[in-house]
């Protein structure tokens, strides 16, 4: 998928799932790719934004009733994302939703936080502050650069091994 219409679903499941890390990670790329302010925020406050362009409202569409309707998508709607993004740009859609729905679990699981002060207002509309060392498995973060977030693996007060997870596009 061409990066607006990938942030357009990767912020739908990082919203569906209020995970505040998605959420830091995907608004700036979103902005970058060339998503409008506005898009953003409705997704945000769970609106149905208005989209000047029709390839992201039908992957707006699928995404939010891929999550809404538990992987389910009615036959019309189905027809209609086939012939606007083509059965590859379908099968992409379905394959970001799934992918990000992991990483928000992952995430929201072990609280991984977002490092640092951005500036930045989470899916639920807090501002997102790393102020905690995440827990479990999985705390705090080795680095943040570019998509890649490098989080150190714990066992009891041990590192383990890093986990890499890939946030970005």
């Amino acid at each position: 998928l061409p990066p607006r219409l990938h942030e357009i679903a990767v912020l739908v499941t990082g919203r569906h799932w209020t995970s505040q890390f998605e959420w830091w990670a995907h608004a700036r790329l979103a902005k970058e790719a060339g998503i409008r302010d506005a898009v953003i925020d409705a997704i945000r406050e769970r609106r149905e934004p208005e989209f000047e362009d029709a390839k992201q409202a039908v992957v707006y569409r699928v995404a939010k009733t891929l999550l809404d309707q538990r992987g389910q998508l009615p036959d019309a709607l189905f027809t209609e994302a086939q012939k606007t993004l083509g059965e590859r740009g379908l099968v992409d859609v379905v394959a970001t939703v799934g992918y990000y729905c992991f990483v928000s679990l992952t995430l929201n699981t072990f609280e991984v936080p977002v490092p640092g002060d951005h500036g930045i207002r989470g899916p639920d509309g807090r501002q997102v502050v790393g102020d905690h060392l995440g827990r479990g498995a999985l705390r705090g973060h080795d680095e943040v650069e570019g998509d890649v977030v490098v989080v150190r693996a714990m066992a009891g007060d041990d590192v383990v091994e890093p986990v890499t997870l890939t946030v970005g596009a």
